[in-house]
């Protein structure tokens, strides 16, 4: 509920909000989630070109990455293909966000969008809640069918404890036809330890705070326990409570669950932004302060494919 009070502000705060000063923070995630779907979109048309190219996008907010889903293929737009060749591009999408305002954001920027070939539902739902992995999710026309599950920095707020992550982890599973690509973005848990360690938790950005001392996972305390809570602050896009996830609790459950990690798409944020910052196609010059480079590296990427 806290989540949903807290994006729901945002929501009406930054609706047509273009002229942030955050706008080259912003940009570089862009740049990290057009790389993870366009590796989705590769890895698609080498494996299955004909196959038909469904999102789950969780926690899928405003609609920001509605224009990415909708106008990406593989090959890239402008690269020279033979005309027998097949264009991968997304089918249908499916966004779910226990947010209304947010919720009804997303259907009014797809609806906005010009010369659509994909169809999307957009669905008001807390989509790591136990009642919607069993039981809503499962009654998708695309449940088992879809190519890629999306989740975009929400799960570090939504999974405290480790059956919630286990429950999480099968509904994707079951979710996705084999081949298809678990992408997510959220918080390096190891990277949040450090920053705990060193007591380098706030800046002009952004403010973290634990309402306990810190517990630590190992004895030299290099990783917080998992599920410990801390506030996280960044004005006008967050204002709530997260958790420690573990990426290697992550990454041992879903392997047992029949997936690989793909390990160039699972990484720190700081992998991206070293070949961002050399490629001013990419950064369009729109360079990040050292703060927004201290708030970015706190997040990573995890890329995941179904056996």
């Amino acid at each position: 509920m806290e989540a949903q009070v807290s994006y729901d502000a945002v929501a009406k705060e930054r609706d047509g909000d273009l002229s942030s000063g955050t706008v080259p923070f912003r940009h570089f995630n862009n740049y990290v989630k057009k790389c993870l779907i366009q590796y989705c979109l590769d890895a698609t048309r080498e494996a299955e070109p004909r196959r038909t190219f469904a999102v789950l996008d969780l926690a899928s907010g405003r609609g920001g990455d509605l224009g990415k889903w909708l106008f990406m293929q593989s090959p890239p737009l402008g690269e020279k293909i033979a005309t027998h060749d097949a264009v991968v591009k997304t089918n249908h999408y499916d966004g779910f966000d226990i947010s209304p305002e947010s919720v009804q954001e997303a259907r009014r920027r797809f609806e906005s969008f010009p010369n659509k070939t994909c169809t999307a539902t957009f669905t008001v739902a807390d989509c790591f809640a136990e009642e919607f992995l069993v039981g809503t999710l499962p009654s998708q026309p695309n449940f088992g069918r879809y190519s890629v599950v999306s989740i975009q920095f929400a799960i570090h707020y939504a999974c405290k404890t480790t059956k919630q992550i286990d429950d999480l982890l099968l509904a994707v599973r079951n979710s996705l036809v084999s081949g298809g690509i678990l992408i997510a973005t959220t918080v390096d848990p190891h990277e949040l330890s450090r920053r705990v360690r060193s007591d380098s938790l706030n800046s002009s950005l952004f403010q973290i705070s634990l309402d306990q001392p810190p517990e630590w996972s190992t004895e030299d305390g290099t990783l917080l326990k998992t599920g410990t809570s801390y506030h996280f602050r960044l004005q006008g896009f967050v204002d709530c409570t997260e958790y420690v996830v573990p990426l290697s609790y992550i990454t041992q459950q879903i392997g047992s669950l029949g997936f690989r990690e793909y390990t160039p798409m699972s990484a720190s944020f700081n992998h991206f932004l070293e070949q961002y910052k050399k490629d001013r196609k990419k950064n369009k010059g729109l360079v990040l302060t050292s703060e927004e480079e201290e708030l970015s590296t706190l997040y990573r990427t995890m890329c995941f494919v179904k056996e």
